[in-house]
Parts: structure tokens; C-alpha cells; sequence
């Protein structure tokens, strides 16, 4: 049975979204949709409009915050190890942050290993507030997320 996944970009003036289905072994985006939203406006009824509008469904939500609500950083580091990343990565990254460590949200993703042997992490950091605000507003429209991912990086 396929599973229809709706992938959400939640901007301030536009609410943009692509439906994917997947099986076992496909997957092909069956629609790219954006629904102007009023200022002020609430994403519960941007997304039930959003819905009717287009006349979709989905199984799943994975939402993904601006790239403005992020610190990022590539940090060339001696290992991959998982277990040594998860250690690492929130100190080496630290001292680049605007804010403080214990108030964000950080995660990170191995990009390969360079021709010096180091690997290049991708580190990011975003507020935990602004990760919460992000959460609470899916909630009000009654998403709970699978997964919570980043648009485009901020500069």
C-alpha cells in the first residue's frame, strides 16, 4: 500500500508543499502546490485551504525550518565515528553560535572525507525556541511532524 508523505515549507507569506508517494520501491511526487497565506494568518486554516484546494491527503508530514533559523557550519573532524560526533560536534560548534549551546538544537551530517582525511560534518544549530515555535504551529494545525529538516541553508 503506498504511503503519501506531504513535505512542508512554512514561510511567511507562502505556504509551499509537495506530496510524495512512496511504495516499496517507487517513489514519484505526485503534486508541488503553494497557497498564498494572509499576514497574520494561522497554518491551521492555510493548510486545511491548502487541502481543499487541491484535494489532497496524506499518511505523513515532514516540515522543515527557514534556513534563517539556523547557524551552520562545516567542520573538518579526524573521525565519523556516530558516538564521537555526538560528543563533539555541539563544542566544535559552540563558539560560532549566537546563542547559547544549552538553547539549541543542534544535529549534524557526515559529507564525506576529504583528499587530507579529515571528514567535512555538516553541523547545524537552531534556537530551541524557534524549534518549538515551529512545532507549536504545525500542532495548532493538527500535524505532529516525522520529521522536522531544514530549507535552504542561511549564508
Amino acid at each position: 500500500m503506498p504511503n503519501h508523505t506531504l513535505a512542508l515549507d512554512v514561510g511567511p507569506t507562502t505556504l509551499r508543499a509537495a506530496l510524495v508517494e512512496r511504495t516499496l520501491r517507487t517513489q514519484r511526487v505526485l503534486g508541488l502546490y503553494a497557497h498564498a497565506r494572509a499576514p497574520g494568518g494561522d497554518l491551521a486554516s492555510d493548510l486545511r485551504a491548502l487541502a481543499v484546494q487541491h484535494g489532497i491527503s496524506w499518511d505523513e508530514v515532514v516540515s522543515a525550518l527557514p534556513g534563517e533559523a539556523a547557524t551552520h557550519r562545516i567542520l573538518p573532524l579526524p573521525f565519523a565515528d556516530r558516538k564521537r560526533l555526538d560528543q563533539t560536534v555541539p563544542f566544535e560548534l559552540e563558539s560560532h553560535l549566537p546563542f547559547e549551546l544549552e538553547d539549541s538544537v543542534v544535529d549534524f551530517q557526515v559529507l564525506g572525507a576529504g583528499s587530507d582525511g579529515a571528514h567535512q560534518v555538516l553541523a547545524v544549530s537552531a534556537p530551541k525556541e524557534a524549534v518549538r515555535e515551529h512545532l507549536a504551529a504545525l500542532a495548532s494545525a493538527g500535524v505532529d511532524p516525522r520529521l522536522v529538516d531544514l530549507s535552504s541553508l542561511a549564508c
